[in-house]
């Protein structure tokens, strides 16, 4: 398959990328994903899906992410005001991908400060408002 350049990094991906990683998936009903870059390319899983995704929208204050991603990789490759770009560039990628789906609102303060009864909180959440959830396992 042609391998179309996506976003300025010149990283690639195509459908039948997507399609086997969700093939990977196949007999799930519901699986979880998380990756800050999934933003970026929601709208392009759309189409190999069985029904729409719900979104737990996970908000950390975008100094706070710009530091650590400065910390991590230092400031010839992330200055804080990249970091600063970037948070941006995802966060208003991802509120405009997930319009009109079910999503769930959380920050990381919340689960740092009590992890376990913030993951129960958004269980419920993703069950009684999005419909997912109900097969009692866990995934």
């Amino acid at each position: 398959a042609t391998r179309p350049r996506v976003g300025k990094s010149g990283w690639t991906f195509t459908f039948d990328d997507a399609h086997s990683t969700l093939r990977h998936y196949a007999g799930m009903e519901e699986w979880i994903q998380k990756d800050p870059r999934m933003c970026m390319m929601l709208p392009v899983w759309f189409p190999f899906m069985e029904r729409p995704p719900a979104v737990v929208w996970t908000y950390r204050h975008p100094l706070e992410v710009a530091k650590s991603m400065n910390a991590r990789d230092g400031d010839s490759l992330f200055p804080v005001s990249r970091g600063l770009t970037l948070w941006l560039q995802y966060t208003r990628a991802g509120l405009e991908a997930s319009v009109g789906l079910c999503t769930v609102y959380t920050s990381a303060a919340r689960v740092f400060e009590g992890a376990r009864a913030e993951i129960a909180r958004i269980g419920d959440e993703l069950r009684d408002v999005c419909g997912f959830g109900g097969g009692g396992g866990r995934h």
